[in-house]
């Protein structure tokens, strides 16, 4: 890019920042979503693959009882990837949950997650309900709750797992490494290994709130625009 392009870049980092920052919410009422922003995806019927819709004035993720390994959630659009710091957060409410479904279901990214699941990992956590944070390692926690809350937030090239207890974010973990701080997409709702049980797994999710400096402009922003070239 050169000095004067770094300069530059700065410059407008520092002027439009502050215009472009905000925030966007979807409670899902009146069974809608923001559709400027937001689509469904794998949302195809396949009986042997997880889907989503917007029902009951949430978003609710089924898992048929036989599937294969596939995922199902509502995902910004490419060009409102998440640039620089952000804060996402969601309410959970698992509808159906049988034992050992090996779903995964949260908040989601290339490279990591904050997800409610109920399988064996291998850790001496035999069929346990549990809050994890997966990235460059595995970190889970115990938990009875059958609703609450998770967040994920990136602060430079830091990002941090959180869930609800006790009236406050607790934290599962944290991981730095310089490609975090990439731009980056994501989803909310949650994927399955190849499984055969006897149950569908049902999972609720609402008052999705995305905090970003860009993810909110109603075009490409300029900012971004030139991170590509």
């Amino acid at each position: 890019m050169g000095v004067f392009g770094a300069t530059l870049l700065a410059s407008l980092l520092l002027f439009l920042s502050p215009a472009l920052a905000g925030t966007v919410y979807q409670s899902f009422t009146n069974n809608t979503y923001n559709a400027k922003y937001f689509g469904l995806i794998n949302n195809s019927g396949d009986p042997n693959k997880p889907s989503v819709a917007v029902a009951n004035n949430r978003l609710e993720l089924t898992a048929p009882p036989s599937t294969s390994f596939s995922s199902a959630g509502l995902q910004p659009y490419s060009n409102y990837n998440l640039i620089g710091d952000y804060d996402i957060q969601v309410d959970f409410n698992l509808l159906n949950w049988p034992v050992n479904n090996r779903v995964d279901a949260g908040i989601v990214t290339t490279s990591y997650e904050v997800t409610r699941v109920y399988k064996n990992f291998g850790q001496g956590i035999t069929n346990a309900y549990l809050v994890s944070f997966i990235g460059e390692g595995f970190h889970l926690i115990p938990t009875s709750d059958s609703s609450g809350k998770l967040r994920l937030n990136r602060t430079g090239n830091t990002v941090s797992g959180y869930y609800w207890q006790n009236n406050a974010w607790q934290l599962i973990a944290s991981y730095t490494n310089p490609s975090y701080g990439a731009p980056i997409g994501f989803y909310v709702g949650g994927y399955v290994g190849n499984r055969t049980i006897s149950e569908i797994t049902n999972v609720g999710f609402d008052n999705l709130k995305v905090t970003n400096a860009v993810f909110p402009s109603g075009s490409t922003p300029l900012i971004y625009l030139l991170l590509q070239n």
